[in-house]
């Protein structure tokens, strides 16, 4: 499909009350794909897996495309961008290591970028000013992709709550108002015996908010036991195109190598919406009992009804505890 012409807006808005689309068309640009169907650009991408699943290496490997101008996305096709830099806005503690990787995988480290004068300084949403560093190197011409790593690190409050997500709806903000890609990583949920060898889009952690604002989610797993060294890495939302197919990769003590001529599982077309109450109920009451007020209002964040999360407390034997108004749920 070619790309639309610019909107041209006809009229004088000197004396406007309000603005419409037309004022939108003219600020923001037709969708570009960095990399087709996986990287958009002006948009906020998040990559999920499971801890030392390999999303580090994977993001590291997509920074040294950057920063090189040239190679290979995992899929095979080819890196088609001049040579920039990279803002990498690390929040585990782990610059030793990603440095490490960089120069033994011959990429330039001055092309790599903190967001911070001090290089040892993680990343904190909650930092003010951190985040306006973040906001200016992002403008800049020379800066062609931002990474957060990680979500959790980089917030640093409980989870379930609904103000988890304020950071990813600001870099999503980020994303836009730039126009350059944006990548978060982020962890999974524990897996429960209900779910199945596939991982899903509902195991990543924390409100149902987080995933709400990403317009592209990677998952990243290990399906096949009988290959510990096999990772997955698939599209599980995708807001503007379509599903590309998953993708293989081994991530061992050197560079990514990806393969395409894997074939995985395809998704199952069968949902749990119960499978899923209960493995929410497992989670969110694993650290003690809570109102049953409060867990019907998480499990709506997380898309879930009452009525489903009522038939789910029911199906684990009634989470014993005080009924009546203020009745708490808590595990057999």
């Amino acid at each position: 499909m070619p790309e639309p012409e610019p909107y041209v807006l006809d009229s004088d808005d000197s004396g406007m009350r309000y603005a419409d689309w037309g004022h939108v068309a003219n600020i923001v640009s037709a969708l570009q794909w960095e990399w087709v169907d996986w990287l958009p650009k002006g948009m906020l991408t998040l990559v999920a897996g499971d801890p030392a699943v390999g999303k580090s290496a994977v993001l590291l490997y997509i920074a040294g495309l950057y920063t090189k101008g040239q190679g290979k996305w995992p899929d095979g096709t080819e890196f088609n961008h001049s040579a920039c830099n990279v803002l990498w806005c690390e929040s585990e503690a782990a610059q030793a290591v990603n440095v490490r990787r960089a120069i033994a995988w011959g990429l330039d480290p001055l092309r790599i970028w903190t967001p911070s004068l001090e290089p040892l300084s993680d990343f904190f949403f909650s930092d003010e000013s951190m985040r306006q560093r973040l906001t200016d190197i992002a403008r800049l011409d020379e800066v062609g992709l931002i990474v957060v790593d990680s979500l959790g690190g980089a917030t640093r409050m409980d989870e379930r709550l609904s103000s988890f997500a304020t950071g990813v709806q600001w870099l999503a903000e980020v994303a836009r108002d730039t126009n350059k890609p944006i990548i978060l990583s982020h962890h999974l949920r524990k897996s429960s015996l209900l779910d199945s060898n596939r991982t899903r889009l509902e195991r990543i952690r924390g409100s149902g908010k987080v995933v709400q604002f990403p317009k592209m989610v990677w998952l990243m797993d290990s399906p096949d036991g009988d290959d510990p060294d096999l990772r997955r890495l698939e599209v599980v939302k995708t807001n503007i195109g379509s599903l590309p197919p998953p993708i293989g990769v081994y991530v061992n003590q050197g560079m990514p190598t990806f393969r395409c001529d894997i074939e995985f599982e395809p998704s199952s077309s069968k949902h749990s919406s119960l499978a899923d109450a209960v493995a929410l109920l497992q989670l969110e009451l694993s650290s003690g009992p809570r109102l049953a007020s409060e867990m019907i209002a998480v499990a709506g964040e997380a898309g879930i009804s009452p009525a489903t999360i009522r038939r789910a407390a029911q199906a684990m034997g009634g989470l014993g505890g005080r009924r009546g108004p203020g009745s708490m749920w808590t595990l057999p």
